[in-house]
Parts: structure tokens; C-alpha cells; sequence
């Protein structure tokens, strides 16, 4: 309804900026499903899973956090690394290093933010003060960029 566009100009903001980062990065727009296993750049996987803590994800049940790392190819040059925090609380996820050393990661979505700091424009992602760990808020995902 454009007519509510005004009341809902945070919503309308982020999905036009989630539509935008979407097509910089063909990461997220394969021909191919991921598969898990090594090539592309510098032979590295195109997907790894993980939980709390890098490279162990909790694939039980009753798991309610997930993350997932894309890893960057001939397409794309940065890698992007998603968590989903579907807890109740708040929690410290542990970070895997990008594969290139001169690599940081950079925050450009989280959800649990108020508009317009849920989302950020184009090269003005916020680098993390610390590399190894990200706290994501109760029932809210995150996207974070290597560059």
C-alpha cells in the first residue's frame, strides 16, 4: 500500500538498500548451488556453516542460531558472512579471519538496529572494533562484508 509509504519510510529505506547489496555482490546471486567444497579462489570453499563458535554448527533440533560464511569468488571479491540469532537473548558469536589477511570485517545489517543504522549504504559499512566476535541481539540477523 504506496499510500502508508511515508509512515513506513524505515522498512521501505532498508529493503530498497537490501535490494542494492544484493546485486554488488553476484556472491549472493549463483547460477549453481553452493556445494561445500573446495575451489574457486585461492581453492577455498564456496560455504561453510557455523555456530557460536566458527566451523560448528549445531544442526539439533532445538537450535535456534545459525551462521554462514559465502566466500568470495571470480564474481565477487568479498566475502560475506550472515548470522542468525534466533535465541531469545543475546549472543556473542565467534568470527572466522577472512581468508585474505588485509581483510577486515565490516557490519552492514543488523536487524536489531533502529532505522537507518539496520542497514548501511554503499562502501559505508562500520569495521568492527573487534574482529573475533560479534554480539547479535536477540532474534536478529546480521550481515557482515570482508574488505
Amino acid at each position: 500500500d504506496w499510500s502508508l509509504l511515508e509512515e513506513n519510510e524505515g522498512l521501505f529505506r532498508f529493503c530498497k538498500e537490501l535490494i542494492a547489496f544484493r546485486k554488488r555482490h553476484p556472491v549472493l546471486r549463483r547460477e549453481r548451488f553452493f556445494h561445500g567444497k573446495s575451489g574457486g579462489v585461492k581453492n577455498a570453499k564456496d560455504i561453510s556453516w557455523h555456530g557460536v563458535e566458527p566451523y560448528k554448527p549445531d544442526w539439533g533440533g532445538y537450535s535456534r542460531v545459525l551462521a554462514v560464511k559465502l566466500f568470495a569468488n571470480e564474481k565477487s571479491v568479498n566475502d560475506i558472512y550472515i548470522i542468525f540469532n534466533g535465541w531469545t537473548e543475546e549472543l556473542t558469536f565467534y568470527l572466522p579471519k577472512p581468508p585474505q589477511k588485509t581483510k577486515k570485517w565490516h557490519r552492514v545489517i543488523d536487524t536489531s538496529m533502529k532505522s537507518p543504522k539496520d542497514i548501511t549504504e554503499e562502501g559505508k559499512g562500520v569495521k568492527l572494533i573487534k574482529q573475533s566476535e560479534y554480539k547479535a541481539m536477540a532474534q536478529s540477523i546480521v550481515v557482515l562484508i570482508s574488505k
